[in-house]
């Protein structure tokens, strides 16, 4: 770390007061979304050394990953970086590197935040429209306020043991009920169903043939 005071005209007969000032700069990403608390790991793209004659910063041309710190196992994460060099791209866990929508310059003695969504890849449902039927392994996101409709969730084929592995978010929905029904011989369904605001299944969810429901908040 490093911090900077300067006083001019000292005096060297009477006390000096230092005032030191930071001389980096912080930046805070706060991960929001379905899959925030699936994320351990964190990164940005900067300069990963500097140096300093007195205090005083010299740029950096050893650009690359910094992975950040997690402050006390939130969804918040922050870095320390260099001032004056532009925040561009991040990634999460090992995943790709993704460009800023709203790219930063860090200045020194600030910290700036950054909001991250991290979302499902999802396919998207509108009950709105009438009932839906699943019958594919994949990620839902199910939307849309009609209480008179429902979700089919039926297994694929018809061979014995068939399953199908879905995750299902149901954002802000209302529906009838949700019916996950075999279309074939003795097959499962094992679906995680993620609550997301306000939701209701006025009939609740109606399991055949064992599988697994798993239910998160």
């Amino acid at each position: 770390y490093l911090l900077q005071a300067i006083v001019y005209k000292a005096p060297y007969d009477n006390p000096v007061s230092l005032k030191f000032s930071h001389q980096l700069s912080k930046i805070r990403v706060k991960l929001e979304g379905d899959k925030a608390n699936d994320v351990s790991k964190v990164s940005i793209e900067s300069y990963t050394t500097c140096v300093h004659t007195n205090g005083t910063m010299n740029s950096s041309e050893n650009n690359d990953e910094i992975r950040m710190y997690r402050v006390d196992n939130t969804n918040i994460y922050e870095a320390n970086v260099v001032p004056g060099k532009k925040i561009e791209k991040f990634k999460v866990n090992n995943g790709d590197w993704v460009k800023l929508s709203n790219p930063v310059t860090p200045v020194a003695g600030s910290y700036h935040e950054i909001t991250i969504t991290v979302n499902l890849q999802t396919t998207d449902i509108d009950l709105s429209s009438g009932n839906a039927t699943i019958s594919e392994d994949g990620n839902y996101r199910i939307t849309g306020n009609n209480s008179g409709k429902g979700l089919e969730i039926n297994i694929p084929g018809s061979d014995w043991g068939t399953v199908l592995r879905s995750t299902i978010v149901l954002d802000n929905t209302t529906l009838e009920s949700i019916n996950m029904a075999e279309t074939g011989y003795a097959g499962a369904a094992y679906v995680t169903f993620i609550i997301k605001g306000d939701v209701t299944v006025s009939k609740g969810i109606i399991a055949k043939c064992g599988g697994e429901i798993r239910i998160e908040g």
